[in-house]
């Protein structure tokens, strides 16, 4: 395939439903893309990956809300083409995945503890390589955004959690779950390095809009999350309307919500999008943490 049919293939997988950017100078474009080519065959030298299909794989996982070009520099398109080769079940493809990764398994083993290496390999590499008809293997939800080492050691971190989880489900106390491990959303390991980064930023910027809320507000809210009343009950407790006592739960509710997306946003410098991820990714512990601060305050 032409260096020109390329691009086009990689422009029109990377089409999207945001505004169209200024078309790049085609000639820095194909440079581009010729030296992620080329670097991604020198790192995985004979696993016979078809440019085609990985430009194609590439495209459908550039980010939508910029350039073509920016969209790449973003991308570890090395880790990328592996992860590719391993989804299109190449010979020797997760081979290599394994060889490039067994140490970072293991030490995921070896911090948690209570499981042989081999056994802790083989769940990754079960979970990760093998396909579950009709959806791909689960490698396919490793975007690029970061280190496939990353990816590997939370997605094992969060595997041997959840199995602990399965065989003592009584015995897990959350606080000590790493952050990494609280995905709720898209079940995407990357966006749990972002919540194991920001945890500590998260819990300040939400005992900062705790503080913002009136005493009104506060005493709905520990109605609702340490008496575990239901509305109907804090309406009969207020002497109010259930309608209206929903009503200002909501609002409470925004208003603390909204106060910490600003905090990480103006603090953390986070793009709207990476601020939004992490209110989702922590959504998890954001009862327990205002309990915990309602308790705090309470007289």
């Amino acid at each position: 395939m032409s260096r020109a049919s390329l691009i086009e293939l990689l422009l029109g997988e990377a089409g999207g439903t945001e505004p169209e950017p200024e078309p790049e100078p085609e000639p820095e474009l194909e440079a581009r893309l010729v030296s992620i080519l080329e670097g991604a065959r020198q790192a995985w030298p004979g696993l016979g990956l078809d440019d085609e299909v990985f430009v194609r794989y590439l495209g459908q996982r550039l980010a939508r809300h910029c350039s073509p070009l920016e969209a790449l520099s973003q991308v570890n398109a090395t880790d990328l083409y592996l992860a590719c080769a391993c989804v299109e079940g190449l010979p020797g493809s997760h081979r290599r995945f394994i060889r490039a990764h067994v140490v970072g398994i293991e030490a995921v083993g070896r911090d948690l503890g209570a499981v042989e290496p081999a056994e802790l390999r083989q769940w990754v590499c079960e979970h990760v390589l093998v396909a579950q008809p009709p959806q791909p293997p689960r490698i396919a939800s490793f975007s690029g955004r970061g280190e496939l080492g990353h990816w590997v050691r939370i997605t094992a971190r969060r595997l041997l959690i959840d199995r602990r989880r399965k065989r003592s489900p009584h015995t897990t106390d959350i606080e000590h779950v790493p952050a990494s491990a609280l995905v709720v959303d898209g079940d995407d390991p990357e966006l749990g390095l972002l919540a194991e980064t920001y945890r500590e930023s998260f819990r300040a910027a939400l005992e900062d809009a705790f503080g913002r809320l009136s005493p009104r507000e506060r005493t709905l809210l520990r109605y609702r999350f340490v008496d575990g009343l239901e509305v109907n009950q804090i309406a009969s407790v207020c002497g109010r309307h259930r309608v209206s006592v929903s009503r200002s739960l909501g609002n409470a509710r925004q208003r603390l919500l909204g106060h910490v997306r600003r905090h990480l946003v103006t603090s953390l410098r986070l793009r709207r999008s990476e601020a939004d991820s992490l209110m989702r990714l922590m959504r998890s512990q954001i009862q327990l943490s205002v309990s915990r601060l309602l308790r705090r305050a309470e007289p």
